[in-house]
């Protein structure tokens, strides 16, 4: 049977007496695994770390939960510890919130280049006053796009505990960006994800 008529599950458990099963999952996921992490770190790092999520994965195969039916928020838990290391590492913790900035402001529907640059730049620092704890949900949400129950798995911890989580980082986000009517406004529209309606998710 090929790995595309096979289940993630399928592969990784047979991965265990046959390692080669592994290439299946390493070819499904790995592009969305680094243009998560190249999102997160800059795009010259993606490669570098998400193939250092598939060496751990590899390793730790053997130790995959089979009740869990999606591997990919198992994916993006490993990712959000390699991340974090890195970021640890390296100092890259300025990086992310410059990151971000960016994606928000690009997709930015304000008329004054002013108020985009404005914008970023108080993104950036409402993030870097979240909690590591907090910011994680939140960017597994807007940047990797898991619902709630995947982002439980990924991290894993309760989904009421991502819905709070995530709660709380928006609410916190919009009393930092919250100098202003205007800023409020077109943080909204710039970043919905990141600042959508408590309660709400896609899962």
């Amino acid at each position: 049977m090929t790995s595309e008529l096979r289940t993630d599950s399928e592969l990784l458990a047979s991965s265990v007496a046959n390692p080669e099963a592994f290439l299946g999952l390493f070819e499904r996921h790995f592009d969305r695994i680094a243009e998560y992490v190249a999102r997160r770190a800059g795009g010259g790092a993606g490669d570098e770390l998400a193939s250092e999520v598939f060496v751990r994965a590899f390793a730790d195969r053997r130790r995959y939960d089979p009740n869990r039916a999606d591997v990919l928020p198992w994916l993006y838990g490993i990712a959000t510890n390699v991340l974090r290391e890195h970021f640890r590492e390296s100092r890259r913790e300025l990086a992310l919130a410059e990151k971000l900035s960016t994606e928000v402001a690009a997709g930015a529907a304000v008329a004054s280049s002013r108020s985009d640059d404005d914008l970023a730049s108080r993104v950036g620092v409402a993030m870097r006053e979240l909690s590591a704890k907090d910011r994680e949900p939140l960017l597994l949400y807007a940047l990797g796009d898991l619902d709630y129950q995947e982002i439980a798995d990924a991290l894993t911890v309760p989904i009421g505990t991502v819905r709070s989580r995530i709660n709380r980082a928006r609410a916190q986000l919009r009393q930092l960006l919250d100098d202003s009517a205007k800023t409020t406004r077109a943080a909204a529209v710039t970043a919905p994800r990141l600042l959508a309606r408590e309660g709400t998710s896609n899962g």
